[in-house]
């Protein structure tokens, strides 16, 4: 008797989801019941775009330091130097400029730029479709789910033909095939900081990379971008680990 690898208990064969979604909700999560299929936005699963601003122009503009390809009604958050959370949605935002509009006011005495990080959240990528496979109440009106992709191919192999030979193996993946750090002094409020820029070189497909040093996300690169920069507020001479993961399954991270 022949067989394939076993699924998991609520019936999801492992090898084909991996990836399990946790997050919890309040009250509006208890309308959500075991085997729904929910939409998900797709930065609530990448996190968005982040960054440090490079100019605050205005109380209404800032320079986001890249062309992010933000457009009107996608939304930005901003962490100020002191802490706060400054939320807003674009009122404006021009391919090829870094520049961004905003719809609420910048308090009117900023910090320097580069002591402003934000956050980018687009409203035009395609919220991700999920199954719930596990609740649990966490409070009196909350709610912990659990979700898996809902991956329509999953469930068209029940009743597919088995004897058609499946699509050969994608064997181009992206991959990272050197990288080159370089270092420069830049102002802040208090002296000086270390910026490091790390450039790459890639082959395949090549759809962009999360990068992070020492385990912590310090940004990410997009589809046409092989230079990154960010600052580090390790001493000099501090020894650190750089990590490149492209995007794409399977794609072997450097």
């Amino acid at each position: 008797m022949g067989g394939g690898a076993p699924s998991d208990a609520r019936g999801h064969h492992p090898r084909v989801h991996r990836r399990r979604i946790t997050w919890e909700n309040g009250p509006e999560g208890l309308t959500v019941a075991l085997g729904d299929v929910v939409y998900l936005t797709h930065s609530f699963l990448d996190g968005g775009q982040t960054w440090r601003c490079r100019e605050i122009v205005s109380p209404f503009l800032v320079d986001l330091g890249h062309d992010t390809g933000a457009v009107t009604g996608d939304w930005l958050v901003l962490r100020l130097p002191e802490g706060t959370l400054h939320t807003t949605q674009l009122t404006g935002a021009d391919r090829g400029s870094a520049r961004v509009s905003l719809a609420q006011r910048l308090p009117d005495e900023m910090a320097p730029a580069i002591d402003v990080l934000w956050r980018l959240y687009r409203t035009a990528d395609q919220p991700a479709t999920v199954r719930i496979v596990a609740l649990e109440p966490t409070a009196e009106s909350r709610v912990r789910l659990e979700a898996i992709d809902e991956v329509q191919a999953y469930h068209d192999a029940a009743t597919s033909d088995l004897s058609v030979p499946l699509p050969p193996p994608r064997r181009l993946l992206p991959r990272v095939l050197a990288g080159q750090i370089t270092e420069q002094p830049v102002r802040a409020c208090r002296g000086e900081v270390t910026q490091l820029t790390l450039s790459v070189e890639t082959a395949g497909p090549w759809d962009g990379a999360l990068v992070s040093v020492d385990g912590a996300h310090v940004g990410t690169l997009g589809p046409t971008e092989t230079q990154l920069a960010w600052i580090i507020a390790a001493p000099p001479g501090t020894q650190i680990t750089i990590a490149v993961a492209p995007f794409g399954t399977g794609a072997p991270a450097w």
